[in-house]
């Protein structure tokens, strides 16, 4: 499956996981997660919810 919002050319999947909610997350290499949610919408099911870790994360240096 294609989804409509590409995580980037610079995220290199790893690894998928299924949401127990309606969804999935996926992960690069580098840890960073992208968590994709049901749409509802048959011509693009699921869409990027939320990117983790945050900016703010990011800056606070604890996810490396």
């Amino acid at each position: 499956m294609v989804i409509a919002t590409s995580p980037g050319p610079s995220f290199k999947i790893k690894q998928i996981m299924q949401r127990k909610q309606e969804g999935f997350i996926i992960v690069d290499e580098t840890g960073r997660f992208k968590i994709y949610q049901q749409s509802g919408e048959p011509k693009s099911p699921y869409f990027h919810f939320k990117d983790l870790p945050t900016t703010p994360d990011r800056d606070e240096l604890w996810w490396e």
